[in-house]
């Protein structure tokens, strides 16, 4: 058994379809990763979670900008024993960083109390 797995693009769909039809033994699949990524991406058009990236990213910002503030999340993170590390950034082209982003806000909860103080 054989397959070819590519994205949806014209030519790719093309070239599949065409080796499938000369090699009907290779199964012509769909990569579920890329799906998965399109309808992420939709997702995060959605003007709630622009929103929360936004906030999220001005949290990311000003404790990266800022020395001090920085130091006193890195030294709470240590201090609590948070496993995962201190503040992870995203880019808009990786969307599972923005889930690493997000959630390392939330993983950050009692340390972000922790500097308030």
């Amino acid at each position: 058994m054989a397959a070819v797995v590519s994205d949806n693009a014209p030519d790719a769909r093309v070239a599949r379809k065409l080796l499938c039809e000369k090699y009907p033994h290779i199964l012509n699949i769909r990569c579920m990763a890329h799906c998965i990524n399109l309808i992420t991406k939709d997702i995060c058009k959605h003007t709630l979670v622009i929103d929360v990236i936004k906030k999220v990213g001005a949290v990311h910002q000003y404790f990266t900008m800022s020395h001090a503030p920085c130091q006193y999340l890195k030294d709470a993170v240590q201090s609590l024993h948070i496993k995962g590390g201190g503040l992870k950034s995203h880019t808009k082209t990786r969307w599972s960083t923005m889930w690493d982003c997000i959630n390392s806000i939330i993983r950050l909860e009692f340390a972000f109390a922790m500097v308030s103080n």
